[in-house]
């Protein structure tokens, strides 16, 4: 709050440079996309995160998500896998959880064995090339959705490569203008946001996702012991 309040005096030029860089991409990449089924609205056809664990819906398809680890309160997101009748999960990893209560598991490679692009906090277009093979019989996640939108004979699902659905993305926000500003007066107004007394919201930051949880070296310094996952689950796409 400090900082825009300097900002509002001093007439300083101010702009958060932490969560919202990934925040940022998405707001872009979001503003631009108005092509929907059926033209039902966006706010329809997706919903918070909170809203699936409170009324599971009758499918779940889960991209490089492990509701036990990744969700707050992970009990409840593994409450909503159960109480769906078809789970389907791209992960790169055979979790016990997923194991459990997904019905199809499709070998997805991890971030690092893709080409991809991220979008950084000044509106900036960053590509990237995998740096390894995807292990196995594992594919990209955008080919394993392009290869199941050929099934269900989707339009426009015929891209080859990342680069072509990054161009007619960047095509289609052409005209939108970079912002990750913020409004104190809006914060101020919401207030602190209450959860409940027993919600662990503290996640060590080696605990944050699939991979870093995975990797030995990091789990064996202090910060990984703080939050270290007991079992060490297999690649799903493994030989």
């Amino acid at each position: 709050f400090l900082a825009p309040s300097f900002q509002r005096f001093t007439k300083v030029f101010f702009r958060q440079a932490h969560r919202s860089i990934a925040i940022r991409g998405i707001k872009k990449v979001d503003a631009g996309i108005h092509r929907f089924i059926d033209d039902t609205p966006r706010h329809v056809l997706i919903a918070a995160a909170a809203e699936i664990i409170a009324r599971p819906p009758k499918g779940l398809f889960l991209i490089g998500v492990e509701p036990d680890l990744d969700c707050v309160p992970g009990p409840d997101a593994v409450a909503a896998m159960k109480k769906a009748d078809f789970v389907l999960a791209l992960t790169p990893f055979a979790t016990a959880s997923l194991m459990q209560h997904a019905d199809v598991l499709l070998p997805m490679g991890t971030f690092a064995e893709t080409s991809g692009t991220f979008v950084n906090v000044s509106g900036q277009w960053q590509s990237f090339s995998g740096v390894a093979q995807p292990v196995a019989e594992s594919r990209p996640g955008w080919k394993i959705l392009r290869v199941l939108g050929n099934l269900l004979e989707l339009p426009d699902c015929d891209y080859v490569s990342s680069e072509e659905v990054r161009d007619e993305l960047q095509q289609a926000v052409e005209n939108v203008v970079p912002d990750n500003g913020i409004s104190l007066d809006k914060a101020v107004a919401a207030g602190p946001k209450k959860v409940p007394a027993d919600t662990q919201l503290d996640v060590p930051m080696y605990s944050i996702d699939s991979l870093v949880r995975r990797a030995h070296s990091l789990q064996c310094t202090r910060d990984g012991q703080a939050g270290s996952v007991s079992d060490a689950d297999e690649r799903i796409n493994s030989a």
